[in-house]
This record gives C-alpha cells, sequence and structure tokens, in this order.
C-alpha cells in the first residue's frame, strides 16, 4: 500500500462557527494504481488533498486519517517538497529537504 486514509475528518473553525467539511473519508492507493478524485464543487476534493499534504490552514482541525506520509523514507522531506507543488512555501525556505538523499 502506497498510501492510506482511513476516516479522515476535518473541521474549519471561525468566530461564530464550526464548518464540517469532511466527515470519515477513507482511501487506498496501491503502487502503479492511478486514482482520480471527482465530485461536486465543494464537496471536499481539495481539502482532502490538502489534507492528505498537510498544508491546511491553521484553522483546520484534522482527526483520523493516520501519516499518509509515514510510508516514505523522509517523510518531513516530502511534506516539503508538497507545500512548494501546492503554492505554500517556495524553494527558499526549503530545508532537509536532502537529508535523506
Amino acid at each position: 500500500m502506497l498510501l492510506e486514509i482511513t476516516n479522515l475528518s476535518v473541521e474549519f473553525r471561525s468566530l461564530m462557527d464550526q464548518i464540517k467539511a469532511l466527515h470519515q473519508v477513507s482511501l487506498s492507493v496501491d503502487k502503479g494504481e492511478i486514482v482520480g478524485v471527482v465530485g461536486e464543487s465543494g464537496s471536499g476534493k481539495s481539502v482532502t488533498a490538502l489534507s492528505i499534504l498537510g498544508l491546511l490552514d491553521k484553522n483546520a482541525r484534522i482527526s483520523g486519517g493516520g501519516d499518509p506520509f509515514q510510508r516514505f523514507r523522509c517523510p518531513a522531506a516530502w511534506r516539503q517538497r508538497a507545500a512548494i507543488v501546492a503554492g505554500k512555501a517556495d524553494r527558499n525556505g526549503l530545508s532537509g529537504a536532502d537529508e535523506c538523499a
């Protein structure tokens, strides 16, 4: 199993309310498998992807899911690379990405 997410739930907190964005989402991807995520606008596709990459905003509360990067040799480096790809960090802030090379 390359990626396994189990019972991932995400809530966003605002000043007045909590918004449940995901409720117990589970998925798995084997090596060599291609998975597409489809759904209506607002169905949670982006929140699911950003949760897996660890790139949600600070007002998000994540429960369940496990650590999707635990199967990689150097989880911190993969998270940093994912942040760059998603535009949440720049290459200048890339530290330790080559420590596991």
